[in-house]
């Protein structure tokens, strides 16, 4: 979508839908603009990009379990992503009595997929991603998930050692075969 406004912008004005769209995802996206210009198209394109299904395959398997974690079958939750609204997650049941998070749960997978990949997209934690993410797209790099998996350190307390443990469940499990695939 953006892609297709952008193109459209570079050669005539965007009419009132288009103009619109680009400020719907500005908005969702948290990117502030004062008007529709390049800056914003190369912003918006950081913000809302593939994510590629090795990793996000990846980090669901460590994150649920495979599937089989409490968070996962209670909640739709496959991510592990934290809330401190623990109305809208599950407790964990070892917290830390100085800890005051929950995991966030969902209705389903799609919703738990989305708030992933809007977590990744949008989140300073994983601005270097998104960086990395873009000069692999620009200079066409032949393997992009192991230069962007070092940059997902900040997505579990573990740090490098959830780096670690990604590259193992990616390499033994010949998940970047994924990434090949086109949709």
């Amino acid at each position: 979508m953006v892609l297709n406004i952008e193109k459209k912008y570079e050669r005539k004005a965007l009419n009132e839908n288009e103009i619109n769209e680009v400020i719907r995802l500005s908005t969702k996206y948290n990117l502030e603009w004062d008007s529709i210009d390049e800056p914003l198209f190369k912003r918006l394109k950081q913000r809302i990009n593939i994510i590629p299904v090795s990793l996000a395959v990846g980090q669901a398997i460590i994150e649920s379990g495979w599937g089989q974690s409490r968070f996962a079958i209670e909640g739709n939750a496959i991510f592990g992503q934290w809330t401190y609204a623990e109305d809208e997650g599950i407790v964990p049941e070892n917290r830390d009595e100085d800890k005051s998070h929950a995991v966030l749960k969902f209705d389903n997978l799609t919703q738990s997929s989305r708030a992933y990949m809007f977590n990744i997209n949008t989140h300073q934690a994983y601005y270097g991603f998104r960086i990395i993410r873009r000069i692999a797209e620009t200079v066409k790099y032949t393997d992009p998930v192991s230069a962007k998996v070092k940059f997902l350190a900040a997505y579990a307390e573990i740090g490098q050692e959830y780096v670690d443990k990604l590259e193992l469940i990616l390499e033994s499990n010949n998940l970047k075969e994924f990434d090949r695939f086109a949709y």
